[in-house]
């Protein structure tokens, strides 16, 4: 019985994460908008001056607002 609930658990941890929070769910607790945006930069507060063009997930903030990862802040 005890070996069976340590695969359980490990089995959670491995392929879930076992309630580990996503960059979404963060986003979305933000208050943020998770989408798809045209190129790399996204609406990162890091972004520099050169963003691919490839596809990008990632958070919304809004005007004035950018995303820095776990949380939406002022530009």
């Amino acid at each position: 019985m005890r070996n069976i609930i340590l695969l359980a658990i490990l089995g959670c941890v491995l392929l879930t994460g076992c309630g580990e929070v996503t960059e979404m769910e963060r986003c979305e607790n933000a208050e943020g908008n998770w989408k798809e945006f045209p190129n790399s930069c996204a609406d990162r507060c890091d972004a520099g001056a050169v963003c691919a063009q490839v596809i990008t997930e990632s958070c919304d903030c809004g005007p004035d607002m950018c995303w820095d990862g776990t949380d939406c802040i002022t530009r």
